[in-house]
């Protein structure tokens, strides 16, 4: 039944009228903007630098949210051609499809600013859609020169897309070595036709998934196929994935030549440091130089972007892309004496994973590293900001593998790992009630590890600037910031930012019954709970750990009376801890002291509810008010209203 059911679907796809839309499953629709109805992609390898990918697909799109996933972008750059890119619209209420025009096909450039410069294309089909449904198809043929490693199959790439039908043929010389990985895919189905060895991927009946928070990186959700040769020609240069060690050689083959910076330019850093002993203290001079002397630009030119500009031709510039600087870094560094890595790596905000298994170029980015300047320890550098401190990462390159190139010893290792103990913020606070129901608030907060870069960009702010993203940072209602300052210490191995603040607060408690009922902890708005899902579909991960330790003076007003605090919580749980603890002093004063930990980790979809239900508990205890008790000498009518 199941299969006579999915030959009439794919009858539909491949004769698809308006009139047949209720001969989808209504399942396959769910959640759905888009319903890929059928594509193919079959990428023919005829020798390492002749390589031709044929793609084809057809989409029914549903509604307005589905535009986007229904543009059709296909990359190139000089070492590749795409030739006869096809397109047609067919629209509700139409009987024929219409044909894209070729002006209607746009040939634009990566580069999105100024600040960058590549030499990678697109050409985009933007279809304008007036009435829904619609019913899309693209095709295009995609000539390479050479791979540094074949394309993955994609046959889902967003979420509320479905699949109905989706295939994928690799077809290389016969005896090719091959590197496959399958994720969420059945395995390939394989055979041997006019000299080839031939791989098929097949991919049916796909729902349609809901984007959920915290949630792993889609390359870990969707189903995809990885398939790379263990040798490669790409740009006219040769090299080998067999390992991490041989990717490492090829990197340091194209790095060979380009650090060449004059005699002059060694010279003057050698003067710099003459003085200087202390190896950590020499490297620190060394950084602190190159930040002064240069600036950031996004080059994404030479050998797909892997090979970095001369050290010379940075220092003349004055700029370079994260491979230019990290190398003309290096190359000051080795100058002075001090011994130096180059690394590339995945940088970003959120969770970063590298498949070790496939050997390949899974990088974005390039850094520094000094590995033996200090004892049991590795000093990253960031090369490309001029601002961030001498061994600092944070969150966009803490936490995650990296590729070490040195020739001969190339291997995978973890950066800098920061824990919630590492990200920690600490904040000092006084609450001094006022007569009008509001209260004076004066705030001490130091901030260390990811936290440091939270505030360290507020230090270079106008000052109309740092009082709007103070207030849009804290949620304290009806303020009036009264004075802020930031300031950074950009110690080494422990950069601490500093921001003093003094707001009024408006309206703060509130009266009931003769007496103020008063909110404990004022920065409770700064927190949210998680989502809540009833049936939580896909794992989660918690990519940012931290601690947060409050420490919260509020001061009473001669008259006030409480009677009793709430009582101190203590939570423990996988995923973190909370607590709190209140204590009356003589000087009229009650002290609560708040700490809240998250750790990092992946965890199973399983145990969403739990870490909800954490969140959740911590939202409600830092809800805890108050109960303030008026003597009758301060009882006056003009003071409670």
């Amino acid at each position: 039944m199941r299969k006579l059911f999915f030959i009439s679907l794919l009858t539909m796809a491949v004769n698809f009228s308006f009139g047949q839309v209720g001969l989808l499953d209504e399942k396959i629709q769910k959640n759905a903007d888009v319903i890929i109805l059928e594509a193919s992609e079959e990428l023919i390898v005829e020798s390492e630098n002749k390589i031709k990918k044929h793609f084809s697909q057809k989409i029914w799109v549903r509604n307005k949210s589905g535009m986007e996933k229904a543009t059709m972008v296909a990359y190139y750059d000089k070492g590749s051609t795409i030739t006869n890119m096809r397109g047609t619209l067919l629209e509700k209420g139409y009987k024929k499809p219409k044909k894209f025009k070729e002006e209607e096909i746009h040939d634009l450039s990566t580069s999105p600013n100024a600040g960058y410069v590549g030499d990678g294309r697109v050409k985009v089909i933007q279809p304008t859609i007036s009435t829904y449904p619609a019913v899309i198809e693209y095709s295009y043929t995609t000539n390479y020169n050479g791979l540094f490693v074949y394309p993955k199959w994609y046959p889902v790439s967003h979420y509320n897309e479905a699949v109905l039908y989706s295939t994928f043929t690799l077809k290389v010389p016969e005896g090719t070595k091959l590197r496959i990985k399958e994720n969420i895919i059945d395995n390939a189905k394989t055979s041997k036709v006019d000299g080839k060895d031939v791989y098929h991927w097949s991919l049916r009946d796909f729902y349609a998934k809901k984007e959920e928070s915290k949630s792993l990186p889609e390359t870990m959700i969707f189903p995809h196929v990885s398939a790379q040769p263990y040798h490669f020609t790409y740009e006219k240069t040769q090299g080998s994935l067999e390992t991490w060690k041989d990717f490492g050689e090829y990197i340091v083959g194209l790095n060979k030549g380009t650090r060449d910076l004059s005699p002059e330019v060694i010279a003057e850093v050698k003067k710099l440091t003459k003085d200087i002993e202390s190896p950590i203290e020499k490297a620190r001079i060394v950084y602190e130089y190159v930040q002064s002397k240069t600036r950031y630009v996004s080059i994404q030119l030479g050998i797909g972007g892997l090979k970095p500009f001369n050290s010379s031709i940075v220092n003349d510039k004055g700029y370079g892309d994260c491979k230019g600087l990290s190398n003309y870094t290096y190359n000051l560094m080795q100058a002075v004496g001090i011994d130096a890595r180059y690394v590339i790596i995945r940088g970003g905000r959120g969770y970063s994973v590298v498949d070790e298994e496939m050997v390949s170029s899974q990088f974005n980015h390039a850094i520094l590293c000094l590995p033996n300047i200090v004892d049991q320890d590795t000093v990253w550098l960031e090369c490309t900001s001029q601002t961030t401190p001498f061994g600092y990462m944070g969150r966009f390159t803490g936490n995650r593998k990296a590729l070490i190139v040195e020739e001969g010893n190339s291997k995978l290792v973890n950066t800098k790992r920061y824990t919630a103990e590492d990200n920690l913020q600490e904040r000092r606070t006084i609450v001094k009630l006022k007569q009008d129901k509001g209260i004076w608030l004066q705030s001490h907060i130091e901030a260390r590890g990811f936290q440091y870069g939270n505030y360290e960009r507020l230090e270079r702010e106008s000052e109309e600037e740092l009082k709007k993203e103070f207030l849009k940072r804290y949620a304290l209602k009806s303020s009036e910031l009264k004075s802020i300052e930031v300031k950074n210490i950009k110690s080494y191995p422990d950069p601490v930012s500093k921001m003093n603040f003094t707001v009024d607060v408006h309206n703060y408690g509130k009266v009931i019954n003769g007496g103020l009922m008063f909110p404990l902890f004022p920065f409770k708005d700064d927190y949210s709970t998680p989502t809540r899902y009833r049936s939580r579909k896909t794992d989660f991960v918690i990519d940012y750990p931290y601690t947060d330790i409050d420490t919260v003076d509020i001061y009473l007003l001669e008259g006030m009376k409480v009677e009793t605090l709430p009582e101190a919580i203590d939570l423990e749980t996988e995923f973190g801890s909370y607590k709190t603890s209140y204590q009356k002093n003589e000087d009229q004063s009650i002290r609560l002291v708040r700490t809240l930990i998250v750790k990092g980790g992946v965890y199973s979809k399983e145990q969403y509810s739990d870490y909800y239900s954490f969140l959740k508990g911590v939202d409600k205890y830092d809800e805890s008010k108050l109960w303030i008790e008026y003597s009758p000498d301060y009882k006056k009518e003009e003071d409670l209203e």
